[in-house]
């Protein structure tokens, strides 16, 4: 396993979506506001996508009125090959572990 060094003044990016959305190589800290409808977050489901090893998202529900859910997207998260709901205010840290090749609620 390669280690990152840590990098001084990094700047993780956050977006809060209001509709379906998914995850990049680009995403880091996703906020999911279900105060208008079901927000569903879909996680890569290749490495080109961004299904790479130590990949993490941070995932946060907020104003949920609807259900908000991560999609594993032919993967699992934990074993959990169904949609992972969370509830109001609920953040859940996922990273992709290839040695079993899913990801991990950390």
């Amino acid at each position: 396993m390669e280690l990152i060094p840590q990098i001084t003044g990094l700047v993780l990016s956050i977006e809060t979506k209001f509709k379906d959305y998914f995850l990049d190589k680009n995403d880091v800290t996703i906020v999911l506001d279900g105060s208008r409808n079901a927000v569903t977050v879909t996680l890569p489901a290749t490495t080109a996508a961004g299904r790479v090893p130590g990949r993490t998202y941070y995932i946060k529900a907020v104003n949920r009125t609807y259900i908000t859910d991560i999609d594993p997207n032919g993967n699992s998260i934990d074993g959990q090959t169904s949609n992972f709901v969370l509830s109001t205010d609920e953040v859940i840290t996922v990273q992709f572990d290839d040695v079993v090749s899913i990801w991990r609620i950390i």
